[in-house]
């Protein structure tokens, strides 16, 4: 499509039957003024649903160092899109600190265990895995098969 000018007022009156909607695109580590953390971090899913693992790490770390640091959304959304980029490094760091800022969470010692037995190393999976079933919730059976899976595999290595 060729550009084309119009006069200003032309386009305030059409723009008006529009509501003055816009679209401002950002950078995935820009963070909009207004956002809420909730629409924010759903935005953020269309970036995993859509296999943008880079741009969703990206979107999650600024969500996490620069507006909700002690959120268990923003913190787990960049452990996992690190994973899924092959970052286990990154991503025992982003689970590391969520256990700081959420001590009470099994499901961030239990995304710990995996990476630390992603690492090869089963004893700190271990104790991962295992404080994540004393902690409890309802996933706590997921959390038993985590244990029965780095035990698996550390025998598996003997």
């Amino acid at each position: 499509m060729e550009a084309r000018e119009i006069k200003w007022s032309l386009f305030v009156r059409t723009w008006a039957r529009a509501d003055y909607w816009v679209l401002v695109v950002l950078l995935p580590n820009d963070l909009p003024a207004s956002a809420d953390e909730r629409s924010y971090l759903k935005a953020v899913l269309g970036l995993e649903q859509a296999n943008q693992w880079e741009g969703a790490a990206s979107a999650y770390a600024a969500a996490f160092h620069q507006r909700w640091p002690y959120r268990l959304g923003a913190i787990i959304g960049l452990g996992n899109s690190r994973y899924e980029i092959g970052d286990l490094v990154g991503e025992e760091q982003a689970f590391c600190k969520a256990t700081k800022t959420h001590p009470q969470s099994g499901e961030v010692f239990n995304n710990l265990a995996h990476v630390l037995a992603d690492l090869g190393r089963y004893a700190e999976a271990l104790e991962m895995a295992r404080c994540a079933i004393a902690l409890g919730s309802p996933r706590k059976p997921i959390y038993h098969q985590t244990l029965w899976q780095i035990e698996k595999s550390k025998l598996s290595k003997r």
